[in-house]
């Protein structure tokens, strides 16, 4: 399940910016105590489930990072900027 979600997310980022030089290290979570994921900071996506402590970059403002509060599978309407119930910037 992992391998599929990060063959997914590095395809995304590869068709959306060109590069897969946009990819940041995992940064830890202190809270929960584990990495955010494989690859972690992508930008948001609808249509793709979410688990508490991934970070993702805004959908209108690629340079604002969030966090996720609530493991959710998202939806168009749901991105980081417009659901503070679901996202923290951080």
């Amino acid at each position: 399940m992992r391998i599929r979600r990060l063959l997914a997310v590095l395809l995304a980022t590869a068709l959306s910016t060109g590069t897969l030089a946009a990819l940041a290290p995992a940064p830890a979570i202190a809270s929960t105590g584990r990495q955010a994921s494989a690859v972690t900071s992508i930008v948001w996506m609808p249509y793709w489930n979410y688990e508490v402590g991934d970070l993702v970059y805004g959908l209108t403002n690629r340079s604002a990072m969030y966090r996720c509060l609530v493991d959710h599978f998202s939806m168009p309407e749901w991105a980081p900027e417009d659901t503070p119930a679901l996202w923290q910037r951080i």
